[in-house]
Formats: C-alpha cells, sequence, structure tokens
C-alpha cells in the first residue's frame, strides 16, 4: 500500500471518529433518533473499514506467502460488510416503524438544521480531499472510500432538507406530522 492510500485511509478513520463523535453528541442534545442512528451507522462502517484496511495491510506485508492473490479477499470482505449494513438497516425499519405506532418523538429542528448544515459542510470536504487525492493514486480502495463518503454527503442533503421541512411543517395545521 502506498503513501498515497495510507494518507486517505487515515484521513478517513479520523473523519469518521470525528463525524461519529459530533453525531452522539448531537443526536443526543436533539433527541433526534435519526442522527443517533447515522453516528452509529457511521461507527460500524469505521469498524468495516478498519477491518479491511487490516486485510490489505497483512497481505500487502506478506503477499509473497499468501497462498492466494489479494484480490481473492475482497469479495470476502464486502459480504461481510454488506450483511452487517443491511442488518443495521432492519434494525433502523424496525425501530422507526416501533417508533412511528408509540406516536414518534419530539425533535429540536433548529440544532438538527444546525447539525446538518455543518456535518454536510464536514462530509463534503472530506470527500473532495479523499477524491482528490484517489485521482493521484488511482486505487480501488481509496475509490471505495470515496463512495462512502459521498453516500454521506447525500444523506446529509436528505437530513437537512427532512429537518427544514420539519421547521416549515411545525408552523402548519400540520404540526403534527413533525414528530
Amino acid at each position: 500500500m502506498g503513501k498515497v492510500e495510507d494518507k486517505v485511509l487515515k484521513l478517513s478513520l479520523y473523519g469518521t471518529v470525528a463525524s461519529v463523535l459530533f453525531g452522539l453528541a448531537f443526536g443526543w442534545l436533539t433527541r433526534s433518533q435519526i442522527i443517533i442512528f447515522d453516528a452509529v451507522y457511521s461507527l460500524v462502517g469505521l469498524g468495516i473499514s478498519f477491518i479491511s484496511f487490516l486485510v490489505y495491510k497483512i497481505i500487502d506485508n506478506d503477499e509473497k506467502k499468501f497462498k492466494f492473490n489479494k484480490y481473492s479477499l475482497e469479495p470476502l470482505v464486502i459480504i461481510f460488510s454488506s450483511i452487517i449494513l443491511l442488518y443495521m438497516c432492519i434494525v433502523s425499519i424496525k425501530g422507526s416503524i416501533l417508533d412511528i405506532i408509540a406516536g414518534g418523538s419530539e425533535v429540536e429542528a433548529g440544532l438538527a438544521v444546525v447539525f446538518s448544515v455543518v456535518n454536510l459542510i464536514f462530509t463534503a470536504i472530506i470527500y473532495y480531499k479523499i477524491v482528490k487525492q484517489g485521482n493521484k493514486a488511482k486505487s480501488q480502495l481509496i475509490k471505495s472510500e470515496s463512495i462512502q463518503w459521498l453516500m454521506g454527503v447525500v444523506t446529509g442533503v436528505l437530513f437537512l432538507i427532512g429537518f427544514i421541512l420539519s421547521l416549515i411543517l411545525v408552523k402548519t395545521e400540520y404540526s403534527n406530522y413533525t414528530r
């Protein structure tokens, strides 16, 4: 693994840790389960990225002793991460349905908008830096990391739209739908 990959993976790992801590703090502050879920989802993604990083490091350090080529483990890591992320989505959907049945929960939408803006800017900056460095390295590993951060940017935009809509709806006769 080259210097560029190491640099980008470290940026991604540190960025994810910062994002997780920020998300957990704001999720708790705003009482927003979606922000907390996003932080936990990022934490799981961090674990998966770390496992991928370790697998690549082990194989790169001992490639001659490794009986198969290093790309034979990629599908296993992808399957493992996909199963974990699918499980997280199922748990989230179940929790959301139970929350809706129970009548929803109050969310501090104004603070949630602040979280969304700050998180979106941070995520977009990390994504930009990873893509810029990735173009130099032409690495599939960096491309994979950039896709994860792009998903973070897209999710951030959707969160921001949702929280802004919540702020607008709370001032109308449809305010009961903002719970």
